[in-house]
C-alpha cells in the first residue's frame, strides 16, 4: 500500500521514531524512544483530535498503530498524521 509506506518513510526520517514492522499492508507499528514516550505521544496526538491513531503492542512494547483503510485517504491526510506524531514527539522530548 502506498500511504502506509509513505507514512513510514516520513516518520523514520526523523530521529527518535521507528517503524517496527515491514510495511507490506495497510498499517504501520510506530514506536518512540521508549514505551513511556510512545504512550505520551499517542495520548497527545489523540487529545488534539486532528487524527486518531490507535494503540497496540509489538513484541512486548507499546506502539502507535496507524491503520490506513479508507480508499479516500490522500497525501494531505498522511502528512497531517505524520506532522501530528512528529510534533507531539518533539514536544514531549
Amino acid at each position: 500500500m502506498r500511504w502506509p509506506r509513505y507514512l513510514a518513510a516520513k516518520l523514520t526520517a526523523q530521529n527518535g521514531i521507528e517503524v517496527l514492522n515491514d510495511v507490506v499492508s495497510n498499517q504501520a507499528a510506530i514506536a518512540c524512544r521508549d514505551d513511556a514516550q510512545t504512550v505520551a505521544v499517542l495520548d497527545r496526538v489523540q487529545s488534539r483530535g486532528m487524527v486518531y491513531p490507535g494503540h497496540g503492542e509489538w513484541r512486548g512494547g507499546k506502539i502507535i498503530r496507524a491503520l490506513i483503510i479508507n480508499h479516500a485517504t490522500g497525501q494531505a491526510d498522511i502528512d497531517l498524521l505524520a506532522d501530528e506524531i512528529l510534533t507531539a514527539c518533539h514536544e514531549i522530548g
